[in-house]
């Protein structure tokens, strides 16, 4: 009956909200790599690719929560070789390490192109502005993220609920204005991710013309996966039980694909603003399109709840990290390395070109969370095969 009363919604919120709030950074609330795996497909295919998204989110978290719920892990790492051996363990985390260095410097790129956009600042302002913050909350440790990453997410996912809900209901918004997406990606003014275009697949004839919905749907959440897979399994320790690892898992797909589905409405819904004056995608098009329908003083809201999402990840970055290297133990040396990861993210992203960068990182990125899903398939088919082996 003790247990019972543990087994509350709450646990399944926080959990949720730590895991949204995580995932969603300068590309997920700005907008820019929503549209391009899933606005840019139009209505109503658009949601169809959510819908595999979610399907995929929600298995991998409760699979991931269960592994950090029944296993105990030197280091939150280690799931790498607990998924996938330890040859390809290896591999998988060499690659995540050098593509969330790459992601990481990408936050601080999205910084400094919204408040170029939303106020004509050098991006380096902005990328300053954010590391000097995110850097702060970090030296506090494990603890102190997770219990930042979940009510900010919550935040977060609130605000785009509102002004989801208002597009919705807005005589001004319709999802009839992008009627005409196909032919912009076609043009070339609406970016689209498309891992068939990239090396190595791209030397192959015909492949590119092989890129649809489902695909994307499932390589987004293969993103999610791979930059996140060891906070989660550190966020499994939480649980207390197999059955809040698991309702965590489904809420945390559900709590991350309902603010998805939201944004992509917000994008669709009022297209008309998320173009410049030569009719590309501004790089922050959630916020032109905040901007246009709601006014400016509205849209400076949504740059602060902006902030809040670009906020989270790079904490949640700078401490898986950190955490490879120095684990959780924080000293003189991890607060030096956290600060160099900092100024390194700061320079880098003053520089890079926001949705070109989303544009490769991040298929390539999916595509490795989607190899990843399949391994975790077959640990648990493996595992429930063991049991059902023990119990008879």
């Amino acid at each position: 009956m003790e247990e019972k009363k543990k087994f509350q919604m709450p646990v399944f919120l926080m959990i949720a909200g730590a895991y949204s709030s995580y995932t969603i950074g300068a590309g997920f609330a700005s907008g820019n790599e929503v549209m391009q795996f899933f606005g840019s497909w139009g209505v109503p295919t658009a949601f169809v690719a959510a819908l595999c998204t979610l399907v995929m989110t929600a298995y991998f978290c409760a699979s991931a929560y269960r592994a950090g719920q029944s296993n105990t892990f030197e280091k939150p790492h280690d799931v790498y070789v607990y998924f996938c051996g330890k040859y390809v363990g290896w591999v998988f985390e060499v690659f995540v390490i050098i593509f969330v260095l790459g992601i990481f410097a990408t936050m601080f790129s999205g910084a400094g192109s919204m408040l170029n956009q939303f106020l004509g600042l050098n991006q380096y302002v902005g990328s300053i502005i954010i590391g000097i913050i995110a850097s702060v909350v970090v030296f506090g440790g494990f603890k102190r993220v997770a219990a930042v990453l979940g009510y900010a997410g919550i935040l977060i996912i609130a605000f785009v609920v509102v002004v989801g809900i208002i597009t919705l209901a807005s005589p001004n918004a319709s999802l009839d204005q992008s009627a005409n997406v196909a032919q912009m990606v076609a043009d070339g003014k609406i970016w689209q991710a498309n891992l068939m275009e990239l090396p190595p697949l791209s030397f192959i004839p015909g492949f590119a013309g092989l890129n649809g919905p489902v695909l994307e749907g499932f390589c987004y959440a293969g993103v999610c996966l791979i930059v996140s897979i060891p906070f989660i399994v550190a966020q499994g320790r939480q649980t207390k039980n197999m059955k809040e690892a698991l309702g965590s898992g489904i809420f945390a797909g559900i709590f991350f694909s309902v603010g998805m589905i939201l944004v992509i409405c917000i994008l669709l819904g009022n297209f008309q603003y998320i173009t410049d004056a030569n009719g590309d995608m501004q790089p922050i098009p959630a916020l032109a399109a905040v901007e246009g329908l709601l006014g400016r003083g509205t849209g400076a809201v949504y740059m602060i709840i902006l902030i809040a999402g670009i906020f989270t990840t790079i904490t949640g970055y700078l401490w898986l990290l950190t955490d490879r290297v120095f684990g959780e133990v924080k000293n003189k040396k991890s607060n030096i390395f956290t600060a160099i990861l900092m100024i390194i993210g700061v320079v880098l992203g003053g520089v890079l070109p926001f949705s070109a960068v989303v544009n490769f990182l991040w298929p390539l990125s999916g595509f490795a969370g989607i190899i990843f899903v399949i391994f975790m398939i077959v640990k648990d088919i493996r595992a429930s095969g063991a049991k059902k082996d023990q119990a008879a």
